[in-house]
């Protein structure tokens, strides 16, 4: 690889890190298509150097994000017992399962997580905490108001989780495009709340997925060390922004990110 080619994975992977730290998603919705469209690299070793970088979005903005208690730590735990199970079977399936199935099936998945994080959240009314309920708040710096906030539908959170480690592990784009939407608009988590959960969460499922794709031969050093450290520094850079930024331009954003990820998928599917 040669030093402008370094530079331009560094580019590609500080903008992915930011905005993937910003939405809770990992950055590989943006660098995976980055690094097959524009430097010809193969499929797998892309994905496997954007699930090597997905932990350094997460170590990099799960820092702040429980500092300013925006993860929701107890909820993130639970929810990677079937995360990081997906993953693993997820790894295992990549190596099974055809390409143009997965992006197909993916693509119709996208769209109507876009649709969930569009339409408004069903508003849950406050009551007394029951046994098991796990409940967050945090003070919204941009709002200056402190959020309170009810967990609910963890079974259906649980079973998301699974589903998101086998889309983490099969495609390398976190499994926050899946757990965000969920968390939103089926389990009461606030948007910010659930992207920062989500950051907290997909280190561990990318550490479990990339421990086979190393077993493999897909993770090439000479790659994933550039994603890493462009992705490392976009992180920080986002988890600085997010507070900053408005919910609704934070959700825009994300339906935004997934509808055009559904379009890619579509694409190398051959629907189009």
């Amino acid at each position: 690889m040669s030093l402008v080619q370094f530079a331009e994975v560094i580019l590609i992977a500080f903008f992915a890190g930011a905005y993937g730290s910003m939405l809770g998603v990992g950055g590989g919705i943006i660098l995976v298509p980055a690094l097959i469209a524009l430097l010809q690299v193969e499929p797998r070793t892309a994905v496997a150097a954007s699930i090597v970088s997905v932990i350094a979005t997460s170590c990099a903005g799960a820092v702040s994000f429980v500092r300013e208690r925006y993860a929701n730590v107890e909820l993130a735990v639970l929810l990677e017992t079937t995360t990081t199970a997906g993953a693993l079977i997820g790894t295992l399936l990549a190596l099974r399962v055809s390409g143009d199935m997965v992006a197909g099936l993916f693509a119709v998945l996208l769209i109507y997580a876009a649709y969930t994080v569009l339409r408004p959240p069903a508003a849950i009314p406050a009551r007394p905490l029951e046994s098991g309920e796990i409940r967050g708040a945090y003070f919204d710096q941009k709002i200056k108001e402190e959020v309170s906030y009810s967990v609910v539908r963890l079974r259906l959170g649980i079973a998301a989780g699974f589903v998101a480690g086998n889309v983490s592990a099969l495609l390398g784009v976190g499994g926050g495009i899946v757990m965000v939407p969920v968390m939103v608009s089926r389990m009461g988590v606030p948007l910010r709340a659930a992207t920062a959960t989500s950051n907290f969460m997909i280190g561990v499922t990318a550490v479990a997925t990339a421990i086979p794709y190393y077993a493999f031969g897909d993770v090439i050093p000479a790659l994933a060390a550039p994603c890493v450290i462009g992705v490392l520094m976009g992180a920080r850079a986002g988890s600085w922004l997010a507070p900053r930024t408005k919910a609704a331009y934070l959700r825009i954003a994300f339906a935004t990110v997934l509808l055009y990820t559904a379009y890619a998928m579509a694409r190398r599917a051959g629907l189009f």
